[in-house]
């Protein structure tokens, strides 16, 4: 028997986690659930300053919509920091990325952020 909340194993017999308070199960397997599978994304956008990317981060989350910021923890790596172009220039900017099926709500959604500067913009 195992308690699905802090999986400690107890001995047959036992109903009810300890710690928890919870009712324990036969098996963790059963549930267990995939976090994570693979997904193209599509970048939609690519801010110039962290502020901005704090924003979009915030409107998508709000919405409900997952997100990954490629390039996001590079930036900071061996204290280079960001320069005045608003990235790190050794491993370039950091693009705002959404599946492909959230692309045009999150396009929708961030449309004030995202003005005819950054359409220019190379999003690949």
């Amino acid at each position: 028997m195992f308690c699905p909340k802090c999986k400690s194993e107890y001995k047959e017999g036992i109903k009810t986690c300890k710690k928890c308070q919870v009712s324990l199960v036969e098996s963790l397997e059963s549930e267990a659930k995939s976090v994570y599978e693979y997904q193209d994304l599509v970048s939609i956008y690519r801010p110039d300053d962290a502020g901005a990317m704090a924003i979009a981060k915030s409107l998508l989350e709000n919405e409900g919509i997952k997100y990954y910021v490629k390039n996001e923890i590079l930036q900071e790596l061996f204290g280079a920091g960001r320069f005045g172009t608003g990235y790190n220039p050794i491993f370039g900017p950091s693009y705002l990325q959404v599946s492909q099926d959230d692309a045009e709500t999150a396009r929708e959604i961030l449309k004030d952020l995202i003005d005819e500067s950054d359409t220019s913009k190379d999003l690949n």
